[in-house]
């Protein structure tokens, strides 16, 4: 028996609890007696909030579940099946066999007739898949319900719970306020203290050794620090209890009695939860399907990530290399150009050097200092070389780092598993471990990593200025729809719109690089293209000032005339795209009076930072014209990314299902995939089903493919 811990009798059997909020129980089942009793309970009910923990985050390089959580309502139970002794918690008490309990729980999670609940579902899926264990139940996940509901709030289970302060610096309870984080903060304290005993205790080995090593004749002429040293680095090199700090001490070690209070009570507020948003999300038709197609891609994207992209370590070294060499290069002609050395990454000592060299600095921080960011390093770099470099050496480390450094830790069995996130505010997906969306487009030598196996082709299937189809779509501006008819390049003929240039002339212009015009109608252009996504990005004069490249008229020029000319852009735009101007107008009053805005599919946008002038007083009041600009921006992008993520799920379901071909990456606009070289008749209808809507401007797919790596890739024909 539990001391100090209440009984309820499940199924005849006294199973103990401690008392958790709002009156719920949360019950230990840790005997294979208890199991049994409570195994009959729980194949008895129809809804279930699950959880899991683990003794890590990364599933594929061998991470494992270490105890299980399932409640309904007021009852809550966790299953510790793997967790280890501690140093202060000590010998762990009786726990339960993984390998027993799986055939039960694949049953369990084989119904038909159950919905399971969870939050966060494709990590939960991920662990009990590595234990062979597949979950096929229907399911709800209350990440995608809740990001539905108020997309603008955090999305963490605790945070919810316990409440928070959003950008208007208005305080949310949460669902139960402070006291529903309570266990967290005890299991991180517990956790913290841990491994200082551990740390402690190896302390104490190597003063015993060095103690027991300095009574020897061998050793008596050595100073102690030396001693403990050479301890450290050659009897007890690897120790697992050297240096280890709060992130080392997974959940695998904390008391089950701690640990039954922590997981039970997750899966008491995920159902809390569950309940709290059905009762408040209007669940119509249209949102009832985006949130089916969330849930589809969750189950897409579980396969997509454990199947990974295949990576070419051995070249991952060799650049490794390469790139030192690059920065060791560079940052000494750094140091030549300023004539010293200094901490580059210290932006008081970047902007002293800068100065001493005669480089003028006008922007400041909000502290007062002197700014060395990427824009103003960017615009002096037109004129110094040494400016150049630093910039080159900033993009140079990160590139090592993140990418040539970071991807060789993630690699297992010559794959990375990235992880991506269907709940940025826009509806977009995004990515990590690696994040892939933003490997540098200008330099290809990471895309060489990722190559593509035998017998496959590596086929990269992009939405072509998607986001500006939709534009033409929504605004139905006749300039954009006539382009589009006429299968014009739309970037071109902006500029022959804005700059009074012939279609016919910019595009004979721009088919020949020694003609006296080009560099003039390629900028033209470039101005024209920046302008179409700087609209649909909501962006104003200032940001457009710091996308487009000056022209040499405006070199040298004052900002504030440079911005003046790019607000003369966008008022040239206007006049000319006026369906565009009416479409953003239009958006604007929607958000104005609603203080939300649906997309297409009817996801919608929450925008109550529209009125942050009335709430917060007219200093906010930039927070009200970027919710407006937001609007228009949201119909656009959020379109957009529900297109691609109804996509995803329609390639992975009805084109690869029961094939040799997969979905390996998802990359902003572009769906990778390894198709075998059997099944290259699978690409017409690949490009079926992706542009298969229904748009005033048909969507179009580009196809490209390579037999070798991402770099290398080449334009297949339609």
């Amino acid at each position: 028996m539990l001391e100090g811990w209440k009984y309820d009798l499940i199924n005849q059997v006294p199973i103990g609890y401690k008392e958790g909020l709002e009156g719920s129980k949360l019950f230990l089942v840790h005997t294979q007696h208890e199991w049994e009793a409570f195994y009959e309970y729980l194949m008895s009910k129809k809804l279930v909030a699950c959880d899991t923990e683990t003794d890590g985050f990364r599933y594929y390089q061998g991470k494992k579940i270490v105890g299980m959580s399932f409640g309904w309502q007021k009852e809550h139970f966790y299953v510790p099946v793997r967790h280890s002794d501690s140093r202060l918690g000590g010998v762990q008490p009786a726990q339960l066999d993984m390998d027993i309990l799986r055939p039960q729980l694949q049953d369990f999670f084989n119904q038909n007739d159950l919905f399971t609940i969870w939050h966060n579902a494709k990590f939960d899926m991920h662990f009990y898949k590595a234990d062979d264990i597949d979950i096929k139940t229907p399911f709800h996940d209350t990440t995608f319900l809740w990001h539905l509901h108020d997309e603008n709030a955090p999305a963490a289970l605790k945070v919810i719970s316990s409440g928070w302060t959003d950008d208007m610096k208005q305080r949310h309870k949460g669902l139960f306020g402070p006291e529903a984080a309570a266990n967290e903060k005890k299991l991180g304290a517990w956790r913290i203290a841990e491994a200082k005993a551990r740390r402690e205790y190896f302390k104490s080995l190597v003063m015993a050794r060095a103690d027991e090593l300095q009574t020897g004749f061998e050793h008596q002429d050595k100073k102690r620090a030396v001693l403990k040293k050479w301890i450290i680095d050659n009897e007890l090199v690897g120790h697992p209890d050297n240096k280890v700090g709060k992130a080392d001490i997974h959940y695998g070690y904390v008391p089950i009695d701690m640990m039954t209070e922590y997981a039970a009570i997750d899966t008491f507020l995920t159902y809390a939860l569950y309940e709290h948003v059905m009762g408040k999300l209007d669940m119509n038709s249209d949102i009832a399907k985006v949130y089916l197609n969330e849930l589809k891609l969750c189950k897409a994207l579980v396969e997509i990530e454990e199947h990974g992209a295949r990576i070419d370590v051995p070249y991952l070294k060799i650049l490794e290399k390469e790139l030192a060499q690059e920065c060791e290069e560079t940052e000494a002609r750094i140091y030549s150009f300023f004539g010293k050395e200094f901490n580059l990454g210290s932006t008081t000592q970047l902007a002293d050097a800068l100065l001493a060299k005669g480089i003028p600095l006008t922007k400041t921080t909000a502290s007062g200092r002197y700014a060395t960011d990427k824009n103003v390093l960017r615009e002096l770099s037109k004129e110094n070389d040494g400016v150049k470099d630093i910039l080159t050496l900033r993009e140079s480390q990160k590139i090592m780092n993140t990418y040539a450094i970071g991807i060789q830790d993630l690699v297992e069995d010559d794959y990375i598993h990235m992880s991506f996130n269907q709940n940025v505010s826009t509806g977009r997906m995004s990515c990590r471990d690696p994040n892939v969306q933003n490997i540098p487009r200008g330099d290809t030598r990471i895309r060489r990593a990722f190559t593509c196996p035998e017998d496959f082709y590596f086929v990269f299937a992009d939405y072509s200025q998607v986001e500006v189809r939709l534009t033409a779509h929504f605004s139905e501006d006749p300039i954009m729809l006539d382009a589009y008819s006429k299968g014009q390049d739309i970037h071109s003929r902006t500029a022959c719109e804005m700059f009074a240039i012939p279609y016919d002339e910019m595009i004979s212009v721009l088919g020949n690089d020694e003609h006296e015009m080009y560099k003039k109608y390629k900028e033209l252009r470039s101005v024209a293209k920046t302008i179409n996504f700087g609209i649909i990005y909501g962006a104003g004069a200032q940001g457009l000032s710091t996308q487009i490249e000056r022209p040499e008229r405006y070199k040298g020029a004052p900002d504030s005339e440079w911005i003046s000319a790019c607000q003369e852009f966008i008022d040239q735009y206007f006049r000319k795209y006026r369906g565009v101007k009416r479409f953003v107008n239009k958006c604007s009053r929607i958000a104005r009076d609603k203080a939300e805005i649906p997309n297409h599919f009817g996801r919608i946008r929450h925008l109550p930072h529209i009125n942050a002038y009335k709430i917060l007083g007219k200093d906010y009041g930039w927070m009200s014209g970027r919710a407006e600009r937001q609007a228009g921006n949201f119909v656009i992008q959020s379109t957009a990314a529900d297109i691609f993520k109804f996509a995803t799920v329609r390639v992975h379901e009805e084109v690869f299902k029961n094939t040799n071909s997969m979905i390996v990456n998802l990359v902003h606009d572009e769906i990778q995939s390894y198709v075998h070289n059997e099944e290259l008749d699978l690409l017409n209808k690949k490009r079926d089903v992706m542009e298969d809507f229904d748009f005033l401007v048909p969507l179009k797919v580009d196809f490209a493919y390579s037999t070798t790596s991402w770099a290398e890739k080449k334009e297949l024909a339609a």
